[in-house]
């Protein structure tokens, strides 16, 4: 079988953080902002190569907003809030129940090395007492990280439960940091698209 071998560069690492701001429908003042670091998921790998070739389906355009951020598994695939926490995983892929997608209306640069998206909800949109889960999701749904809500310190430790009323509108501030790290991966073999193995060795 022929194999071809190749050396591994420093990997990348990608990292991010979900920030919500509300404000008062009326006058625009600030009453809330809530910080929480999001976690990037298995699909996220899937998306980028596509997003970097210009793929319109894998460019990121949405921000889901959800619930059921405190799940388990349910054989009818509906979350039942036992007070046992399950958060997130890298094999989550979108929000247990979405309440509602809001487009990606602005993109920005802040730094070299990062990407930061934004999308509002505005006083009519997405008006919901359960919003504990956020995903941010390419053009056809495909999810590239994902946030679940931190525990109430307070037992049964449930995940933060937000309103969202017609009184308030939402500026959601999801930013994407990339990391150059240093090291290697141990050596694998993946396929290419030929169907030829290639041996990574570090």
């Amino acid at each position: 079988m022929s194999t071809k071998e190749l050396t591994t560069q420093p990997y990348m690492d990608v990292t991010g953080e979900v920030a919500l701001t509300f404000h008062d429908a009326v006058t625009g003042e600030l009453v809330a902002e809530r910080v929480h670091k999001n976690l990037v998921v298995d699909t996220a790998f899937q998306i980028l190569p596509w997003a970097i070739g210009r793929d319109p389906n894998k460019q990121i355009e949405f921000i889901s907003i959800g619930t059921g951020g405190d799940y388990q598994e349910q054989p009818a695939g509906s979350p039942v809030d036992t007070g046992t926490r399950n958060p997130a995983t890298v094999t989550d892929q979108g929000n247990r129940i979405e309440l509602f997608r809001a487009a990606i209306v602005t993109i920005e640069f802040p730094d070299l090395n990062s990407v930061r998206f934004y999308s509002i909800l505005q006083a009519d949109e997405s008006n919901s007492a359960g919003i504990d889960e956020f995903a941010l999701l390419s053009s056809d749904g495909t999810c590239f990280s994902h946030e679940v809500n931190d525990p109430d310190p307070a037992p049964p430790n449930r995940a933060v439960k937000y309103t969202k009323n017609n009184g308030l509108i939402v500026v959601v501030r999801w930013t994407l940091d990339f990391f150059r790290c240093g090291g290697s991966p141990s050596a694998v073999t993946i396929p290419d698209s030929g169907g030829i193995p290639v041996v990574i060795t570090p």
